[in-house]
């Protein structure tokens, strides 16, 4: 038994009569406990060749030294650096990426009870929060996208609650962080957290806002700082951020895909199970529509003494109608995950604020919202893709042992069977349209700042850097299907020239042991080598 001046007799006591320190244990406990428990469950299970393979080439290459956005096609550079630096600690590879994503997905949980911990005082209740907070943090490759929503839920909910010099700073370093991420996710950070700063000021009617202002501009430029040493300290990253500014604003983020209302849904010819999963993602994009503008409008109605308790709601509201515009340019389940958790957040305060009154109904929704919401993500987590109907089957990939379904088991051993017998250890290879992951399992750098070729219709400029790019590349591998079925992005029909370039100096090698759309070409005139 601990005694009071024992290393735990402080904690114990005081999380026993604290209802903070309580709600702030449970919390930790549940952000922890979940992602572990989530991990060893699904962590190995499965691998998306494309958007996943886009993340682990970029870290695979940050750990050896490479640079983000500079050297390849990247995100921004902060995930990039955290997991590589989280690889030191936690392993190389792809199960030590995903054990790295397993750690920030704990923290985006965390930060996502720790805001939503002051709309109730319960503690037990933040445990079910938790839980689907976490599983809608997919895909696994995205959990960045959830951590930094709920990093910002969490920041702004503090700034409403008791707006102090200091909190004005602490939101300004979390938006610049959050743009070392993803400039869209520091935009969507920075106006939510600004106008979170100036609502406060307005309710309460402080008379030193513009110092509070300066004081979040200060912090926004501190947290942005590493982007800027990299601007002014490494050589020809500015340049090629610039470009990359430029490409985005040619060629967009995303591929559009139409919002999903509930009169949108197809039924039709569909199982129960599929249908009611359906239904049940109709619901989760009905919480958008509905729990932001009530959210924003209980915290346009406070009073200044209200703020603190209508934080957790006001705060939720306003950047999750910020950060749901990721989901509104291109509307699927995955995209969806990407910026659903201050929803979730303002749904929970919404169903707090309700308990004040009708604790029965409010109990009743919760039920239903949160079972929905479980089921959803659960039925379009593609990581969970059959998982539970179908025996996987292991898969021994380099150092990483994976599980796959059993039609898919064979593939990737077929695939690396196939291309190392042809490819000599110093020989390079150009692979195109959409699978960087296949770079990093054969331990191959691209010869092209290019990893994912998702342009429809390139400049002629672009496709003759891409030419100069192969020059002397000794192998093409060319995956011939159209990217999200738009046979404009099927890469003889978005790079014509660079195709007719592959065609003229390319041979083609005959792969009858992988699928018929895996086009293996190799350089016209080079010494064969039967392997």
């Amino acid at each position: 038994m601990l005694e009071r001046g024992g290393p735990g007799g402080a904690i114990l006591p005081a999380v026993a009569t604290d209802p903070v320190a309580r709600q702030r244990l449970v919390a930790l406990l549940t952000a922890v406990g979940f992602a572990v428990v989530w991990h060893l469950w699904i962590g190995d299970a499965h691998l998306n060749p494309a958007e996943e393979g886009y993340l682990w080439y970029g870290v695979w290459r940050t750990g050896l030294g490479e640079m983000p956005i500079r050297d390849f096609q990247s995100y921004d550079p902060g995930r990039y650096y955290l997991c590589a630096g989280l690889a030191k600690v936690l392993g190389g590879g792809l199960l030590g990426l995903r054990r790295a994503e397993a750690a920030v997905q704990s923290l985006g949980i965390l930060f996502g009870l720790l805001a939503a911990r002051r709309a109730t005082r319960a503690s037990w209740v933040l445990v079910p929060l938790g839980v689907v907070l976490g599983a809608w943090m997919f895909p696994r490759h995205k959990v960045f996208e959830g951590l930094v929503a709920l990093a910002c839920t969490w920041s702004g909910t503090r700034l409403l609650e008791h707006p102090t010099r200091r909190r004005h700073v602490e939101a300004g370093v979390t938006a610049g962080l959050a743009a070392v991420f993803g400039r869209n996710l520091g935009l969507y950070a920075a106006v939510a957290l600004a106008l979170l700063a100036a609502v406060s000021a307005w309710k309460r009617r402080e008379r030193g806002w513009a110092r509070d202002g300066l004081a979040l501009a200060g912090g926004l430029a501190a947290g942005y700082a590493p982007m800027l040493a990299l601007m002014l300290l490494a050589p020809g990253f500015f340049a090629q951020f610039v470009e990359s500014l430029r490409l985005l604003l040619r060629l967009g983020a995303n591929i559009e895909a139409p919002w999903l209302w509930p009169w949108r849904v197809e039924l039709a010819g569909v199982g129960a199970r599929e249908a009611l999963a359906r239904i049940s993602l109709a619901l989760v994009y009905l919480l958008p529509v509905t729990a932001l503008p009530l959210g924003g409008l209980v915290l346009l109605r406070a009073r200044a003494a209200e703020l603190p308790r209508r934080a957790v709601l006001g705060a939720a509201a306003v950047v999750g109608t910020l950060f749901i515009h990721h989901a509104a340019v291109r509307s699927d389940a995955s995209h969806l995950a990407q910026s659903i958790q201050p929803t979730l957040v303002a749904t929970a305060g919404l169903l707090a604020l309700l308990a004040e009154r009708r604790r029965g109904l409010a109990m009743g929704l919760a039920l239903v919202l949160g079972l929905g919401a479980l089921d959803a993500a659960v039925e379009h987590n593609p990581a969970l893709n059959h998982l539970g109907r179908a025996r996987l089957v292991e898969v021994q990939l380099g150092a990483d042992r994976l599980r796959f379904l059993p039609q898919h088991a064979d593939y990737y051993p077929r695939l690396l069977n196939a291309l190392q017998r042809r490819i000599g250890p110093d020989e390079r290879i150009f692979i195109a349209p959409s699978r960087p992951s296949f770079y990093a399992l054969l331990g191959k750098r691209s010869p092209s700042w290019w990893i994912y070729f998702f342009v429809e219709g390139a400049d002629e400029a672009e496709q003759a850097r891409l030419v100069a790019e192969l020059e002397g590349v000794e192998w093409v591998l060319l995956v011939d299907h159209a990217i999200a079925e738009r046979e404009g992005l099927r890469f003889q029909n978005s790079y014509p020239r660079v195709w007719a370039h592959v065609l003229a100096t390319y041979q083609r090698v005959l792969t009858p042991e992988l699928e018929p759309n895996h086009q293996l070409y190799r350089l016209r005139g080079a010494p064969r080598d039967e392997r």
